[in-house]
């Protein structure tokens, strides 16, 4: 089953159990964050807390991108789910390795490799 949605600054879709969300906007500040949390969290209480974020379009992440990522690791270790995170560019990277966040959830440079991770 494939259902797609899309939000101002995300697109979701579904593929064989994984909600992939793919954030559609270049810039990850705190209305962004809050616009994409959201509507990622209304997606997966339908069972969906395998969560992937394409963050291939994101340039600039603020602290809210990484407030909304732990809330979406929280949430799906709540669900026995996890989240994979693909795509970053090396500053974002750069980032989430010096605060250690990156230890919390998967890290893969491509969609591809995320989506494999979770064995799609």
């Amino acid at each position: 089953m494939l259902a797609m949605a899309e939000a101002t600054h995300v697109r979701t879709e579904v593929t064989r159990g994984v909600l992939v969300a793919t954030l559609t906007t270049n810039s990850l500040s705190d209305y962004e964050s809050r616009v994409i949390g959201d509507q990622i969290q209304k997606e997966a209480p339908k069972g969906l807390w395998n969560i992937v974020l394409d963050f291939k379009q994101v340039e600039f992440m603020a602290s809210a991108g990484i407030g909304m990522i732990l809330t979406l690791v929280h949430g799906a270790k709540a669900q026995k789910g996890k989240i994979v995170v693909a795509s970053l560019n090396d500053e974002i990277l750069k980032v989430l390795k010096m605060t250690k966040v990156d230890k919390l959830f998967t890290i893969t440079p491509t969609l591809a490799e995320a989506m494999s991770k979770m064995g799609v």
